[in-house]
């Protein structure tokens, strides 16, 4: 039993060893270099927060989180409560146009496909309004690093869409958390890059966000692969450049993880 309980200490201290590795379809999993969760943002004493997340649980209770997850992650890694009851002890809600501030850069909980928005986090919007009889409007804003300047300045309503907000944020209110979003390390398949120290001569890219800069980092992953790329696209576009060569791995959401390795 010592001995499990030294490897399992191992493999939680040492960062660069390949315990914790998953692989799925064409993917595999090689290291997580920060955890955080999926929020919801609000200005404080908003009210449309409650409405929001009374209709979460009314929506979670009934399946239809569970069901929107399943198609697009496979599973469902989700976890807001579900209360069927949850909208019975608030008043009607008054009709009126929802502005969701939304990232495109968050394949999938977020992004845009032509002339339309979409992702997981976009469904389930629409999902809420439908069920309030609100008009929902999308505006498209930066990452979480904006969120408290894009509410405080009434630009949106609320800031949804792969945002890595914590239920201890101070300047504005977080729903949630609602499903894990933790920053991972991905590469193809088969090819032997099976920890971080195998990529010391190779390239990482990443999107220019500032949750991924500060994980990398905090890490100290530019000191121990060859080179990091940190690049104005989203997860999507990130996947098809690991899937070309343009680089050796990437780093990235656990979201868009689990969307490719399904």
């Amino acid at each position: 039993m010592r001995f499990f309980a030294l490897l399992l200490c191992l493999c939680l201290l040492m960062g660069l060893c390949a315990c914790g590795n998953r692989t799925g379809g064409a993917y595999t999993k090689i290291a997580t270099l920060a955890e955080g969760t999926y929020g919801i943002g609000f200005r404080n004493e908003d009210p449309a927060a409650d409405y929001v997340e009374a209709a979460m649980k009314v929506l979670a209770a009934g399946g239809q989180i569970h069901e929107s997850a399943v198609r697009w992650f496979g599973d469902d890694p989700t976890y807001f409560p579900g209360d069927p009851g949850a909208l019975d002890g608030l008043a009607t809600p008054e009709a009126r146009t929802f502005i969701m501030g939304v990232d495109i850069d968050n394949f999938p909980m977020s992004y845009k496909s032509g002339d339309q928005y979409a992702g997981f986090d976009v469904e389930l919007a629409q999902q809420v309004c439908q069920l309030l009889g609100w008009e929902l409007r999308f505006q498209e804003i930066g990452d979480e690093a904006q969120a408290y300047v894009e509410l405080s300045s009434g630009n949106v309503d609320c800031v949804w869409g792969g945002m890595m907000l914590g239920a201890e944020e101070t300047k504005f209110r977080v729903v949630g958390p609602y499903m894990d979003c933790d920053l991972v390390v991905v590469v193809l398949a088969g090819n032997h890059l099976g920890s971080l120290r195998k990529l010391a001569d190779k390239s990482v890219a990443m999107n220019d966000a500032e949750k991924y800069k500060n994980a990398s980092e905090a890490s100290a992953l530019p000191n121990t692969v060859g080179e990091v790329r940190s690049l104005s696209i989203g997860s999507d576009r990130l996947f098809d450049g690991l899937v070309k060569g343009t680089y050796d791995a990437i780093l990235t959401d656990s979201a868009a993880a689990l969307y490719y390795m399904r």
